[in-house]
């Protein structure tokens, strides 16, 4: 009864999970201590509902992140998605959506390079009229601001090659698809 009321209390998928995970938890843990229960049958069918409610949340939250630009978090969940709740999801959407937004990475990684060069400069040009005390602080600024460009950089680098490589795997498993094309135009866009 804790288990189904656990459950029942959690919001829907929209929302904080935190419940959902309790009756998954608390329901694994009923499993192993009571094997060969005549409530087997229903808690299992109470933790299958409970993770494709997660995997529903987990795919709005890897959504939000795509739909705001933020395409590293996004395929790093669709990722997890994949790993983790692979029975309840699209696997050929979800694989899209992560090779989409690992190819999108370099964008999102051109926005943060601006936004730390833009913050090199201004230190750049401010260690030029610095006080003596003042210049140690300002250059580990400017040696923190390179770390971020060259960290973005990398990244960006490392997510195009990842997403290239998922692509090949994804015409191997699912061959051509309406997705498949979307993707074709995106590397090709790329590219250009």
């Amino acid at each position: 009864m804790l288990i189904k009321s656990y459950y029942s209390i959690a919001p829907d998928a929209y929302r904080d999970q935190t419940y959902t995970y309790k009756a998954i938890d608390l329901a694994k843990e009923f499993l192993s201590k009571y094997p060969n229960n005549p409530y087997d049958a229903n808690v299992r069918t109470l933790i299958d509902k409970a993770r494709q409610k997660i995997a529903k949340h987990d795919e709005l939250i890897a959504k939000f992140y795509e739909d705001y630009g933020f395409y590293y978090p996004a395929a790093m969940r669709y990722k997890d998605m994949l790993i983790n709740d692979a029975q309840y999801v699209s696997k050929t959407k979800t694989y899209y959506r992560l090779i989409k937004n690992l190819l999108l990475v370099p964008k999102q990684a051109k926005r943060y390079e601006d936004k730390y060069q833009d913050m090199l400069k201004h230190d750049e040009n401010k260690l030029r009229h610095a006080k003596a005390q003042d210049k140690p602080f300002i250059e580990k600024r400017i040696k923190f601001w390179h770390l971020q460009i060259k960290r973005w950089q990398d990244l960006a680098q490392k997510s195009r090659k990842e997403g290239l490589d998922y692509f090949e795997k994804y015409k191997k498993l699912f061959g051509q698809t309406p997705y498949t094309t979307k993707l074709e135009k995106l590397i090709k866009e790329a590219n250009g």
